[in-house]
């Protein structure tokens, strides 16, 4: 039979349990949970998030100092032989600084430490590569070290519909450019594209104008429908030109405004 554990003497505290490293690590990961995005791209990457050396550095710098830890980076790999000029037409003239940088865990507690080798790479157009560079390898030394989620992550792969999203916005402000082009067969392949963007309505719009005085009237909005298509040509309908008008749609007359609303009504479309 095992001997019971000593009992405490008078006015002695227990002494506190000595966590590892790893125990440490895995706390500061539970404690942040998902890292918030605040920086945001242009137009020319889609306007989409990414994750700011600053929001990286604020999610976890209280949890490692609570918990006696230092995290310190030294050069691992200097940037030898990776600097170039980049001559891209209409970027600016600068260069790419590529290096790794060793970045040291240490629990001044225990003295317990581990050491993570992280490369980082930084643009600049002036003196400043190297240091973007290093803030590039810091921040996912912090991602990878405590294993951080980060939310909507553009450099993570996207849901299909965030891509698609994106996708659309990226190819809307090409076409905004190219309608402002000199060459007007530009400008025409533009428009259309911008038109072509345009979400597709979800309802059968009447509209009943002035000048026609009760005898006809508009239908647009959700049209391109097999059997909406055969009903305005039974009824005689005139197509309305884009072109001309800049409205798309039919012109019906004004006796025919109860069938079409029947009609719609069986095919489960909205009418307003």
């Amino acid at each position: 039979m095992s001997e019971p554990a000593p009992a405490l003497k008078q006015d002695e505290a227990p002494k506190p349990e000595t966590k590892t490293l790893a125990q440490k690590i895995r706390e500061i990961q539970a404690a942040v949970g998902a890292v918030k995005k605040r920086g945001k791209f242009g137009p020319e990457m889609g306007n989409s998030n990414y994750l700011r050396i600053e929001d990286t550095v604020a999610a976890v710098s209280k949890l490692i100092t609570d918990r006696g830890l230092i995290l310190t980076g030294t050069l691992a790999q200097k940037p030898d032989e990776t600097f170039y000029y980049e001559r891209a037409p209409g970027a600016t003239k600068g260069y790419i600084a590529s290096l790794v940088m060793a970045w040291k865990l240490e629990d001044v507690d225990t003295g317990e430490c581990r050491v993570w080798n992280m490369p980082g790479e930084g643009y600049d157009g002036t003196d400043k590569g190297t240091p973007k560079a290093q803030t590039s390898s810091r921040k996912y030394a912090i991602i990878n070290i405590f294993n951080l989620a980060v939310g909507n992550d553009v450099e993570a792969a996207r849901s299909w519909d965030d891509g698609k999203e994106a996708q659309k916005d990226v190819v809307k402000q090409r076409l905004l450019a190219g309608a402002k082009s000199s060459d007007p067969k530009v400008r025409e392949i533009a428009l259309q594209g911008l038109d072509s963007q345009v979400e597709s309505p979800k309802a059968l719009i009447i509209t009943r104008p002035e000048e026609f005085n009760g005898h006809y009237f508009i239908a647009s909005g959700l049209i391109a429908v097999p059997e909406l298509d055969r009903f305005f040509e039974d009824t005689d309908s005139k197509r309305l030109n884009s072109k001309k008008t800049g409205k798309i749609g039919w012109k019906v007359s004004a006796e025919y405004e109860k069938s079409l609303i029947d009609l719609c009504e069986r095919l489960k479309i909205e009418v307003e």
